[in-house]
């Protein structure tokens, strides 16, 4: 039997650079996938606060608005006669 001659690992830049961009591409991979879930959930909740309140009712509802009234208290008026799930999302 041969013995091969060991072989030296060159431990240069290279090295150095693989390890600095390992933990820092760990961090970008994790920052990128809370950043993926974290745009679902809100993507989520925002479409289920848009859907009517109860899409088979064909019942017509009539709702005074008072003249000047300003978005977030037509909001709360919508919200009170049970029109609208979110009044921040209105």
């Amino acid at each position: 039997m041969t013995k091969k001659p060991p072989t030296t690992q060159r431990k240069g830049s290279s090295h150095i650079l693989l390890t600095f961009i390992h933990p820092f591409a760990n961090k970008l991979v994790l920052a990128a996938v809370l950043l993926f879930l974290s745009t679902a959930i809100l993507g989520i909740y925002v479409y289920q606060s848009l859907q009517p309140v109860d899409p088979h009712s064909e019942q017509v509802v009539e709702v005074e608005i008072p003249e000047g009234a300003s978005g977030r208290e037509i909001a709360s008026i919508l919200k009170e006669q049970q029109l609208i799930k979110n009044e921040d999302i209105f």
